[in-house]
C-alpha cells in the first residue's frame, strides 16, 4: 500500500464514483486545508479546496459529483454549494448560495445528501434543501430521533459487516422516510 504523509481530519467521509474523500488538516490547526481521496486501487490524491470554505464545511455526494457545502463562519444562516467539476485541474464551480431558514443562534450540526436534496440538521430543525428548485422544507420529525447530538450521514457500503442494524419507516407528511439506525456501541462479542 502506498505511503501518504496526510491523514483524514476525522471519520466523516463521502464515497463518490469509486473514491472515498475526507477533509485533511494540518497538525497545528484542526481546520480543513484540503481533501484526501483514495480509490479502490489504493491511488491517493490530494484535492485543493475552493477559495470559499469554512471550518463548518461538509463533503457530500450531490447527484454523483463530489460537492462541498460551506456554512459561512461570519453568517451561520448563509450557505454555499460547490461542485468539483474536474479533480485533475481542481476546478470547483459554485452551484448556488442561499440563506438557511434558521435563527442566528442555531448552528448546522450535520449534513447529508441524496440525489439533488441536502438534509440539514441544526440544533433545533431538520431541513431539506432542494438544489434544483432552491426550496426549503422543514421536516417535523424532532420527536423521532434522540435529542442529544443527532447526526446524518450517507450510507457507504464496505467490506466490513455492520451488525445490529435496525431499519424503520417513518411517515413524514405524504412521504415515507427510510431510517437506518446504527448503534453507537456494539456489545462485547457481538
Amino acid at each position: 500500500m502506498e505511503s501518504v504523509g496526510l491523514c483524514p481530519m476525522d471519520s466523516t467521509h463521502v464515497f463518490v464514483n469509486g473514491r472515498v474523500y475526507w477533509f485533511i488538516s494540518s497538525e497545528e490547526h484542526p481546520v480543513p486545508i484540503s481533501i484526501l481521496s483514495v480509490d479502490v486501487d489504493e491511488n491517493f490524491r490530494e484535492i485543493r479546496l475552493p477559495d470559499e470554505f469554512s471550518e463548518n464545511s461538509f463533503l457530500i455526494d450531490l447527484d454523483g459529483c463530489l460537492s462541498l457545502v460551506v456554512v459561512h463562519d461570519e453568517d451561520n444562516e448563509k450557505m454555499s454549494i460547490w461542485v468539483l467539476k474536474d479533480c485533475d485541474e481542481y476546478i470547483w464551480e459554485k452551484k448556488c448560495s442561499d440563506y438557511i431558514p434558521i435563527d442566528a443562534i442555531e448552528c448546522v450540526d450535520s449534513i447529508a445528501a441524496r440525489k439533488n436534496e441536502i438534509f440539514f440538521i441544526t440544533s433545533a430543525h431538520y431541513l431539506v434543501f432542494n438544489v434544483d428548485c432552491k426550496t426549503w422544507t422543514e421536516l417535523d420529525i424532532a420527536g423521532t430521533f434522540e435529542e442529544n447530538f443527532p447526526i446524518a450521514f450517507a450510507f457507504t457500503e464496505s467490506l466490513l459487516p455492520c451488525p445490529l442494524v435496525l431499519r424503520e419507516k417513518i411517515p413524514v407528511r405524504k412521504q415515507t422516510l427510510n431510517v437506518v439506525w446504527y448503534p453507537s456501541f456494539l456489545p462485547r462479542g457481538g
